[in-house]
């Protein structure tokens, strides 16, 4: 992989929040927000390899704060 980005979103991806991503090769490690409970927490991720393959994925209320 030669790119790995992460985003967070804690208002439906009205806005968007760079997330610290750690790591190399097949191993990398998100530090996500920390939200209030409850709260529904948004993510996009995107992604791209040598060759030129990748993603760019939005997931609306990814999951729910605990």
């Amino acid at each position: 992989m030669t790119s790995f980005q992460v985003w967070t979103s804690t208002d439906d991806g009205a806005t968007w929040k760079t997330a610290r991503v750690t790591g190399a090769g097949d191993n990398y490690r998100v530090e996500l927000p920390k939200a209030a409970a409850g709260q529904p927490v948004s993510l996009r991720v995107k992604a791209a390899a040598n060759g030129g393959s990748g993603i760019d994925q939005t997931i609306i209320r990814a999951y729910n704060a605990g």
